[in-house]
């Protein structure tokens, strides 16, 4: 150096080593391709034999294909770009389309994201847009591309939907109705296939198969002016009370083949492929084609849902049959008719498990088999006042928010299995009741829809005091519309208890159990207590006045707390939560 040490630039130094070092490797790397590739071209090394040709065939693919592929990671970079696009146009004439896409698919896989936009243009250059060749070769490509997203590791699976959503972009909606089947497949393999590890899976992969059907179909939504739309999960609105219509007239209509993948996922027992397969129904089949699409799939949906005891399946896989029958009741209302035996024979199963399950049949059969109100299997506790936690739901996916078309997709959190069973539970008999109530209301006690209603109704009340907060929300959501549906036209306030279709001695003999309970103090509970809340916000009518005066009694016994804390009858620290809970009563009563 002509300057002193203490004046050397060390830093800038070692990154000139370092880059020139590099190039120099890339050179010599490249130099070995371009030999190998041209002894693939020129066909040296093959025999005569049988045997050693079918060897010879077989590494020379290999060879292929690692040659392919290095030459378009020399195409990335910008001291041997000229050399390896050169030999790349020469190199593909002499390679199957099949394994130059293989290659393709794993460079894209493997290309860094600083260098994938310089991979696609390196790619744009090689390949004719108006070659026939080329046309075949995409095909090829996206294919491989489709089983990247299954089969390789997390990271190459993000890549190479980076690549398709890209490819779907450039070669427009038509070209992309040719592969739908394929895209589809991959967009479901993709949520299925996300590490639950990861946090931010669920939501790359569902983000990618939303916009792969966009891609396909178009969407309506993103013609709106509010971009600040939202859009729930279809059993969301169910609860909600809210059921805003898809809209019509979207761009094409899904296939056949396309429709029945679709349905297979809609019993899935994973739970963002249900959720995903209900939003393609609500807002891809069902604008463009109604229910008749679904229609034509009766058979197959019946075979779905009906053609297992629901007893005998997995908990997740139960959840998914009741999820999706109560999603075609509430999107295609008499798609089932209440009558229908097998929709009977479901309901009636289903009522006796969970009847089970809280204690209120016995069935030694299902006995400790069952999941309770509280999302809980085994025996029924008679006094079960300290409620363990699910401690698993930890690694549950939390709610995820999608921006997609000028609108806001809205995906729910993951609950504990038991109690997503509930809450679908109860959402299959909002749907039912909501799309047949004067076949459910004026149904004679004799007869079967006469025999399962009072359980129905049942069920509602029971699950209004439960533990999990979804299933009290949907509870209520759903009693609230079932008192509305079973009061006669004309019926409102007080004449509303007379004018109401439901028996008299059925709704006395739902509240009963939670008056009971109110009896002794130690027996009340924040669950219970916000139950009680719920009901008098239903049925403030049915209570008296002495209630009131029952929980002011009980209230008082908080003035004296050490004796409250050596009960032992909550948690510790519980206890000023509980009789906060009591106070909370009193604005409601009448």
């Amino acid at each position: 150096w002509d300057c002193s040490l203490e004046e050397v630039d060390f830093e800038a130094y070692s990154l000139d080593v370092m880059s020139k070092t590099k190039s120099s490797q890339a050179s010599a790397a490249l130099n070995v391709i371009y030999a190998v590739s041209k002894q693939i071209i020129e066909g040296k090394g093959k025999s005569s034999g049988e045997n050693e040709l079918s060897f010879s065939v077989s590494l020379t693919r290999v060879a292929q294909k690692k040659v392919f592929e290095g030459l378009l990671f020399a195409a990335c970079i910008d001291d041997t770009k000229e050399g390896a696009v050169q030999k790349l146009k020469t190199f593909k004439s002499c390679v199957r389309a099949d394994v130059a896409a293989d290659a393709s698919s794993e460079f894209l896989c493997k290309v860094p994201d600083s260098k994938a936009d310089r991979a696609l243009s390196a790619m744009t250059e090689i390949f004719d847009k108006a070659d026939n060749a080329t046309s075949n070769f995409n095909s090829l490509l996206l294919r491989s591309l489709c089983g990247c997203c299954s089969t390789h590791s997390w990271g190459k699976q993000i890549a190479a939907m980076k690549v398709l959503v890209s490819l779907m972009e450039t070669h427009g909606m038509k070209w992309c109705r040719y592969h739908e089947n394929d895209l589809v497949i991959a967009a479901y393999l993709s949520v299925k296939t996300a590490p639950r590890e990861i946090s931010l899976a669920a939501a790359k992969a569902s983000e990618f198969f939303l916009r792969v059907c966009v891609l396909l179909y178009g969407a309506k939504w993103a013609n709106k002016d509010d971009s600040d739309r939202k859009i729930l999960d279809p059993l969301c609105t169910i609860n909600e009370g809210n059921q805003p219509k898809a809209e019509t007239d979207l761009g094409d209509t899904p296939g056949e083949e396309t429709i029945r993948i679709v349905l297979q996922e809609l019993v899935s027992p994973n739970q963002l492929v249900k959720f995903c397969s209900r939003f393609f129904i609500k807002h891809f089949v069902l604008p463009s084609r109604g229910a008749s699409a679904l229609s034509d799939q009766a058979s197959t949906i019946r075979r779905l849902l009906f053609s297992r005891h629901l007893r005998l399946l997995p908990l997740t896989h139960q959840v998914g049959l009741i999820e999706a029958l109560a999603f075609l009741l509430s999107e295609v209302p008499g798609f089932f008719p209440l009558s229908d035996q097998h929709m009977l024979n479901f309901l009636s199963e289903l009522l006796k498990m969970c009847s089970v399950a809280d204690g209120e049949m016995v069935d030694k059969a299902l006995s400790g088999c069952v999941v309770d109100k509280n999302g809980y299997a085994g025996p029924p506790s008679a006094d079960r006042n300290i409620f363990p936690t699910h401690a698993f739901a930890l690694f549950f996916r939390r709610k995820i928010v999608l921006r997609m078309a000028r609108a806001k997709i809205v995906v729910p959190e993951e609950l504990p299995p038991g109690v997503q069973l509930r809450v679908a539970s109860i959402t299959l008999i909002h749907s039912v009741v909501s799309g047949c109530s004067n076949v459910f209301f004026d149904a004679e006690p004799s007869t079967s829809i006469g025999n399962i209603r009072p359980h129905m109704i049942s069920l509602l009340f029971r699950s209004l005091v439960s533990a999990p907060t979804e299933a009290v929300l949907a509870s209520h959501n759903a009693l609230r519309d079932v008192l509305s549906l079973s009061t006669k036209p004309g019926g409102q306030g007080d004449s509303a208890k007379a004018n109401s279709r439901l028996p008299k001695e059925l709704l006395q003999t739902c509240i009963r159990p939670v008056l009971l309970s109110l009896r002794d103090y130690t027996r009340l509970t924040i669950p219970l207590l916000r139950g009680l809340r719920k009901l008098l916000s239903l049925l403030s009518t049915w209570f008296n006045k002495t209630l009131g005066e029952k929980l002011l009694d009980h209230l008082q016994k908080w003035t004296e707390p050490q004796r409250i804390i050596k009960l032992r009858a909550w948690k510790e620290g519980e206890e000023p939560m509980v009789a906060s809970a009591i106070v909370e009563v009193f604005c409601l009563l009448p």
